[in-house]
């Protein structure tokens, strides 16, 4: 991002200017600024404990050896609005204490009874139901999956311009 901004002239200055960030806790006083502005509390982030916490977490844990071989991305994220992490009408309250952790990804390797995914609930008859629509939301196959990169291409910019990567 520093390379398409015009902030770095090669990758090295990049990494140069984001560990520099990183260690002088610029990075961090800015995270901090950013959630200030858009109107949370800034405490939360040396103290993410103070953030609302669901009454349930409940795991889902892999029913076979295998490898991931999907993930419904549409399912899950319908499944995290029927707890009340979004909104169905206008009106609607959203908690912001619950919502699903998804800890397995295509190609990853699991065994039997490993957690692939929480759901963490304010109530624990609708976090069952969502924890079903989630284990039907991740497939797991014997055979490993072919996992595309993630980059497409890198296009490769004029002497002047900085370099930008297609993502899929």
């Amino acid at each position: 991002m520093l390379l398409l901004a015009g902030a770095a002239d090669d990758v090295n200055g990049a990494r140069r200017k984001l560990q520099e960030s990183l260690q002088s806790g610029a990075g961090l006083r800015c995270f901090r600024e950013m959630v200030r502005r858009q109107g949370g509390q800034e405490e939360v982030v040396d103290n993410p404990g103070r953030l609302p916490q669901p009454s349930r977490r409940l795991e889902i844990r892999s029913p076979q050896e295998g490898y991931i071989t999907s993930v419904d991305a549409l399912k899950i994220g319908k499944a995290t609005v029927r707890l009340g992490a979004g909104r169905m009408h206008l009106d609607d309250r959203v908690d912001h204490a619950v919502g699903v952790l998804v800890h397995k990804k295509v190609g990853d390797a699991v065994s039997r009874g490993a957690v692939m995914a929480e759901v963490l609930a304010g109530d624990e008859k609708r976090g069952l139901r969502v924890v079903e629509d989630v284990r039907r939301a991740m497939v797991i196959s014997e055979q490993p999956p072919d996992v595309p990169s993630p980059v497409i291409d890198v296009i490769e910019p004029a002497e002047d311009e900085p370099a930008e990567t297609v993502y899929r």
